[in-house]
Protein backbone atom coordinates (compact mmCIF):
# COMPACT_ATOMS: atom_id res chain seq x y z
CA UNK A 1 0.00 0.00 0.00
CA UNK A 2 2.94 2.36 0.38
CA UNK A 3 3.97 2.11 -2.84
CA UNK A 4 0.54 2.99 -3.72
CA UNK A 5 0.60 6.30 -1.73
CA UNK A 6 4.10 6.99 -3.03
CA UNK A 7 3.22 6.82 -6.14
CA UNK A 8 -0.10 8.88 -5.99
CA UNK A 9 1.67 11.88 -4.19
CA UNK A 10 4.53 11.81 -7.15
CA UNK A 11 1.34 11.36 -9.31
CA UNK A 12 -0.25 14.53 -7.76
CA UNK A 13 2.77 17.31 -9.02
CA UNK A 14 5.21 18.98 -7.61
CA UNK A 15 3.02 20.22 -4.83
CA UNK A 16 3.60 17.31 -2.35
CA UNK A 17 7.23 17.42 -3.54
CA UNK A 18 8.22 20.38 -1.34
CA UNK A 19 6.99 18.55 1.95
CA UNK A 20 7.60 14.91 0.08
CA UNK A 21 11.30 15.52 0.98
CA UNK A 22 10.44 16.85 4.75
CA UNK A 23 7.99 14.10 5.91
CA UNK A 24 8.12 11.27 3.49
CA UNK A 25 11.96 10.74 3.12
CA UNK A 26 11.67 7.77 4.85
CA UNK A 27 8.63 6.44 2.41
CA UNK A 28 10.39 7.66 -0.75
CA UNK A 29 13.76 5.76 0.42
CA UNK A 30 11.53 2.32 1.24
CA UNK A 31 9.76 2.35 -2.54
CA UNK A 32 13.24 3.26 -3.82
Amino acid sequence: VDEYVIKAQVLAGGRGKGWFNNGFKGGVHLTK
